[in-house]
């Protein structure tokens, strides 16, 4: 049975600045990945006609507000697109929300996700990936 997929992206906001991005955020989910792990090397699996949401947290528990700004499709070397259409405001504020293909489709999508700390100073990016399962 499939489901929707709920991807937290953990943010060291006291430590984090532009050169160590990948070394200050870690993802995990409610399906394979319980356990966060580096942006690099995580993969996040979907369901067909299902959706998918983004959003951050501080890695203190702190009241620091992680806003994601935009989820795009990595220009260039991509993989294949499994989303259908662009994500949007989700049910949380700083969160987004897409709805994934209505057919099946192999391979992983490879995406950025950018973000702000407390909606001031630098735009953060990371890179990990998405990668649809058949139910």
């Amino acid at each position: 049975m499939g489901k929707n997929t709920e991807i937290t992206m953990i943010v060291d906001t006291k430590n984090i600045q532009p050169n160590n991005v990948d070394e200050h955020v870690k993802f995990k989910d409610n399906r394979t990945n319980p356990s966060p792990s580096s942006p690099e090397n995580f993969t996040s699996q979907i369901n067909e006609r299902f959706e998918v949401e983004w959003h951050g947290v501080p890695e203190d528990g702190s009241q620091d507000k992680i806003l994601i700004t935009e989820i795009g499709q990595k220009s260039g070397n991509g993989g294949v697109d499994l989303l259908k259409d662009q994500p949007h405001s989700g049910k949380t504020n700083g969160s987004l929300v897409a709805k994934v293909k209505d057919h099946y489709i192999k391979g992983q999508e490879n995406y950025y996700v950018k973000f702000k700390i407390n909606n001031s100073g630098p735009t953060y990016e990371v890179d990990p990936k998405l990668e649809m399962i058949q139910v």
